[in-house]
């Protein structure tokens, strides 16, 4: 009962929300069908520390630093192509701006080994 609609373009200090601490954004992904690769949750922007959780299994942690560079979660172990999943991300910052700010992309990729 205490959940909020936010978006996720921006900070959630910047969306009317004077909050510091641990906040959760919950949503549901559907992995498109013919995914043959890795698949990865790719963050735009995410400040704070963040635990990523895929149907109640965590998928990763990321760092809170850097806050204004691109982070990505693998979840190729946890999902198929053509289901669907609830998503939930906690988020934790203490100071300053806090939360998602830009795209969540569910993206796909080769396998890299080594240095290209």
């Amino acid at each position: 009962s205490n959940w909020q609609y936010i978006r996720v373009d921006n900070y959630w200090t910047e969306q009317g929300i004077d909050y510091h601490g641990v906040a959760w954004y919950a949503t549901t992904i559907k992995i498109p069908e013919g995914q043959k690769e890795y698949i990865w949750l790719l963050f735009e922007m995410l400040d704070g520390a963040a635990e990523i959780w895929i149907d109640g299994q965590l998928a990763g942690k990321l760092p809170g630093a850097p806050w204004d560079k691109p982070k990505a979660v693998e979840l190729t172990t946890l999902v198929e192509p053509g289901s669907q999943y609830s998503l939930v991300i906690r988020v934790v910052k203490d100071i300053y701006a806090a939360g998602l700010c830009g795209p969540v992309k569910l993206m796909e990729s080769y396998k890299i080994i080594g240095d290209r």
